[in-house]
């Protein structure tokens, strides 16, 4: 079997239209239209909540905005809630998905004495390259505690703890 040049383009065309098709109905999957899980679904693409909840005001409200946008109302979204205080898709609870505001939350029970410290100073300035003095002005912006085991020491029981506060400055520049 010969196939000219025209057929293989042809035959070429026919299996990238075939692809662009294939990947177009991909895009338009969503939770919606497929048995996909919501959490599939982009975050800026996600509602509040289900729309069989939606009254009639939502609706004409959500046409009269695609028809300014120029949209179908199958392409428009609505956005969620600036605040994150929308209510819960599970069983409209009303309450958030996580810890609630006012409980208590979580952390070491036992305190750590810091027995070391570590600033860490930038080198050089990032907007003109200098380099800052030691005794530039500086304030720290962020720190974290590195907890390791320390050698064990003659006399005591049980592990003892090295903990470092790494602390990162902000420094002045002239």
């Amino acid at each position: 079997m010969h196939l000219s040049k025209h057929d293989l383009f042809q035959m070429n065309d026919e299996w990238l239209l075939h692809d662009v098709k294939e990947l177009q109905d991909r895009l338009n999957q969503n939770p919606d239209n497929r048995s996909r899980p919501p959490t599939s679904q982009p975050p800026w693409a996600k509602t509040g909540g289900s729309e069989e909840h939606c009254g009639a005001a939502d609706e004409r409200g959500t046409a009269a905005a695609a028809e300014a946008a120029g949209s179908s109302t199958e392409e428009t979204e609505q956005a969620p809630p600036v605040d994150g205080q929308g209510p819960s898709r599970k069983n409209g609870s009303g309450k958030r998905l996580g810890k609630q505001p006012g409980s208590p939350g979580h952390g070491r029970s036992q305190k750590l004495a810091i027995t070391d410290r570590c600033e860490h100073r930038p080198e050089t300035c990032a907007a003109c390259g200098a380099v800052p003095s030691a005794d530039a002005a500086s304030q720290a912006y962020t720190a974290w505690d590195e907890v390791d085991i320390a050698p064990p020491v003659e006399g005591l029981i049980g592990l003892a703890f090295r903990v470092t506060r790494h602390t990162l400055l902000e420094v002045s520049c002239s």
